[in-house]
C-alpha cells in the first residue's frame, strides 16, 4: 500500500516536467546571451572608437563624448526592454494549467485525510509515534500550501 495519493504523484510529475523545461529555457538563454554579449561588446567598442573619431572632427571632444554616451544609454534601454520580455509558449501554458489542476485534485484528496493521523495512531495501539507525527505534519503542511495557493497574488 502506498501512502502517496495518485494525485500527488501526478502533481509532482507535472511540476517536475515544468521545472525542467524552465531550467532548459534559462540555460539556453544564458548561453546565447553570453555569446551575444561578448560579440556585442567587441563590436560596440570598435564602433564607439570609430564614431568618436568621426564626431570629434565635427563637434569636438566634449560633444562627441556626450553623443556617444546618449547613444549607448538608448541602446542599453532598448536591450533591457527586450531582455525582460516573457513569451509564454503553448507548452508552458498547458503544463501550468495541468500543474494547477493536479495540485487542486491533490489538495482536495488531502483535505479528506485530516483525521488520518488519529486513525493511524489508534490502529498502531494508542500513541501517535513517529509515523503519526509525520502524517500529522504532512497534513498540516498541505493545509498551509493550499492556503498559500488560494491567496490572491499582489
Amino acid at each position: 500500500m502506498t501512502l502517496v495519493p495518485r494525485s500527488a504523484k501526478l502533481y509532482l510529475k507535472i511540476a517536475t516536467l515544468r521545472r525542467q523545461i524552465i531550467a532548459r529555457d534559462i540555460a539556453r538563454r544564458v548561453l546565447f546571451g553570453g555569446i551575444a554579449l561578448g560579440s556585442a561588446l567587441i563590436g560596440l567598442a570598435l564602433l564607439s572608437v570609430a564614431l568618436y573619431l568621426w564626431l570629434e572632427t565635427l563637434i569636438g571632444q566634449i560633444g562627441a563624448v556626450l553623443v556617444l554616451a546618449g547613444l549607448h544609454g538608448l541602446v542599453a534601454l532598448v536591450l533591457a526592454i527586450i531582455a525582460t520580455r516573457q513569451a509564454d509558449s503553448p507548452e508552458m501554458i498547458a503544463l501550468s494549467e495541468a500543474e494547477e489542476a493536479a495540485f487542486d485534485t491533490m489538495s482536495h484528496e488531502a483535505s479528506g485525510l485530516t483525521d488520518l493521523p488519529g486513525s493511524v495512531a489508534r490502529l498502531m495501539g494508542g500513541g501517535q509515534g513517529n509515523f503519526g507525527l509525520a502524517l500529522s505534519a504532512a497534513t498540516a503542511l498541505m493545509g498551509i500550501v493550499q492556503k498559500m495557493r488560494s491567496k490572491p497574488t499582489a
